[in-house]
């Protein structure tokens, strides 16, 4: 597991913008790979089972307006901070990420 195939990930991910099923199965990957990187077997499991979670919550969170463009947005700036060997600002990039899906999901949840 590389920073080159996360790299990959991260193109396939921008290509798909297309398609909102295929924009999922990327977005995922994305997070699958970053999971594997870190060689820890329980990383993996933790992604799947956040998914399996999130089930249909997740393409509601992706389907709202300019979602898409800032999920590449915030990847890009993961992307970048594991490239640059950087663990801190990787952190602070997943975090916000997270946390800005995480408060989307809670407002999603309230409206039901």
């Amino acid at each position: 597991a590389s920073v080159a195939e996360l790299t990959r990930c991260h193109e396939a991910h921008i290509r798909s913008l297309e398609s909102l099923n295929d924009f999922l199965a990327k977005d995922m990957a994305f997070h699958r790979q970053i999971a594997a990187m870190t060689g820890n077997p329980i990383f993996p499991a933790i992604v799947e089972a956040m998914f399996g979670w999130l089930g249909e919550y997740y393409r509601e969170l992706v389907r709202v307006p300019g979602a898409e463009s800032l999920t590449i947005a915030e990847h890009a700036r993961i992307l970048d901070a594991i490239a640059a060997g950087d663990p801190d600002a990787a952190e602070a990039a997943m975090h916000d990420h997270v946390s800005r899906a995480s408060e989307l999901y809670r407002v999603l949840e309230a409206a039901r």
